[in-house]
């Protein structure tokens, strides 16, 4: 796959659902694969979006811009919560799940109040970064246990 630089331009859209606000945001072109996981999702265009970084370069960009503090609000794309006795990314709409041996290789950090998960596409091509906008995600698990 094949992506010219620089990134494009940062896109937000923004929703809410409950008592939680989320927006959506678009760093890097829109990778291949996009369109078949909104379709998958059952989702129209633009709603299933995730800060995409595929490269070394673009994942170095995007944490910079969450250092800087140019991402004022964040795109949930799911929530940490616990499946089959494991605590996990829980993707949503689609289920798709980071494992926890995931979780503790180090690849989720926190920037201040953003908790930034990476996972590395099955071929190893890709690295997708979903970023949840939160004080302590652990903390709300411990609330709801």
């Amino acid at each position: 796959m094949s992506r010219q630089s620089p990134l494009c331009p940062i896109s937000f859209q923004s929703y809410q659902q409950g008592t939680a606000r989320f927006r959506l945001v678009s760093v890097a072109g829109q990778p291949d694969g996009w369109l078949a996981g909104l379709h998958r999702c059952r989702h129209p265009d633009g709603m299933v979006k995730f800060a995409d970084a595929d490269t070394v370069e673009e994942a170095t960009y995007l944490k910079s811009l969450l250092q800087q503090g140019q991402v004022k609000a964040a795109y949930l794309s799911g929530y940490f919560g616990f499946q089959e006795g494991q605590l996990r990314w829980l993707w949503q709409p689609c289920g798709e799940a980071i494992t926890d041996s995931v979780l503790q290789s180090g690849l989720v950090t926190m920037w201040h109040n953003f908790t930034v998960v990476a996972d590395q596409d099955w071929d190893g091509t890709e690295v997708n970064f979903a970023i949840c906008e939160c004080t302590d995600p652990f903390q709300v698990l411990a609330d709801e246990a």
